[in-house]
């Protein structure tokens, strides 16, 4: 009950009015009494959704991680892991269940939920669709729009309907 009373505070705070200064360590402050784990520094922007289907302990934010506004995860009762100094742009959907194809009469279509882990120092575009299972690999970049399918190797560059490779990052682009 406890954590439903917070969930409904987050959920209030997430009004842009309170994007001000003054209230950033009280939606930190409410998003860590939901039980999400939060690192030091993470600042995350009004209308965010994280829908759980059995804790929000299942979510962990590591330090200096940055989500734009509308940032969604639904996790059902996956993991997801997003590591440090990761940079999440507006609109992104992190979609850890899926549903069965056939509608059977006793259970409907069911679902199944699949881990998410996002490594640290990830880009990741405005408008992207992460589906479960996925793993990105640390300093990876994910352009804007993309729908990542697949895993997602460190230090390259995707994008695309699916996300597919398009180069490797290297000291070139220092």
């Amino acid at each position: 009950m406890k954590n439903h009373f917070f969930y409904f505070v987050l959920t209030f705070l997430s009004a842009s009015i309170f994007y001000q200064k003054p209230f950033l360590k009280v939606r930190s402050y409410v998003i860590r009494k939901t039980g999400v784990g939060l690192g030091v520094g993470v600042n995350i922007r009004p209308g965010h959704i994280f829908w759980p289907q059995k804790s929000m302990k299942n979510l962990k934010i590591g330090s200096g991680t940055f989500a734009n506004f509308n940032f969604r995860v639904e996790m059902g009762t996956a993991n997801v892991t997003i590591g440090e100094f990761c940079q999440i742009g507006p609109n992104v959907s992190v979609e850890c269940v899926s549903h069965g194809l056939i509608y059977r009469e006793a259970v409907g279509r069911g679902s199944a939920s699949s881990d998410v882990k996002i490594g640290d120092k990830v880009w990741i575009g405005s408008n992207v669709t992460i589906l479960g299972g996925v793993t990105i690999g640390d300093r990876a970049v994910i352009g804007s729009g993309s729908i990542v399918t697949k895993d997602v190797e460190a230090d390259a560059i995707y994008f695309g309907v699916p996300a597919k490779k398009h180069c490797s990052i290297d000291d070139s682009y220092l």
